[in-house]
């Protein structure tokens, strides 16, 4: 299992912010390996979605969970064919919010054999790179709906 955590500031109310993650009609313009993402179920405070996530050579995985409104943010659970969860947390302060977002998971099936050569850290390095993309995704997204 790999845990990988980062942080960012914005200057918008955590409302805006906690709209633009709660859309899951657009969470496929904030996870940059998305190819494509459906929405199975939805009701007020919850969505049952699949993501379609490009794994590079290794091709793509389909990966069903759940979205969560939450008071102070967003989790995203799945646990097939592999495990994740995603907790975005909203943190109020003055003129804006701070963002943290934080993932576990396990290596996909398709590629633990090659996991098994790789240095966790570079793993853990490479997951971090990727919610680093999210959080600019997430900036543009702010950016582009003003309130």
């Amino acid at each position: 299992m790999f845990t990988v955590e980062r942080r960012r500031s914005f200057d918008v109310p955590p409302e805006r912010v906690r709209a633009v993650l709660g859309d899951v009609e657009q969470l496929s313009r904030l996870l940059p390996r998305a190819e494509r993402v459906d929405i199975l179920a939805r009701n007020e405070n919850r969505a049952r979605v699949a993501v379609t996530v490009r794994l590079g050579r290794f091709g793509s995985q389909r990966v069903e969970g759940e979205a969560r409104m939450l008071e102070d943010g967003v989790r995203f659970v799945a646990v097939q064919p592999m495990q994740i969860d995603v907790r975005w947390m909203i943190i109020p302060r003055d003129g804006g919010c701070d963002v943290t977002v934080r993932l576990v998971t396990e290596v996909p099936t398709k590629m633990a054999a090659m996991a098994r050569f790789v240095p966790q850290r570079m793993i853990e390095e490479r997951i971090g790179a990727e919610l680093e993309a999210v959080l600019a995704a997430l900036a543009t997204a702010l950016a582009q709906d003003p309130a």
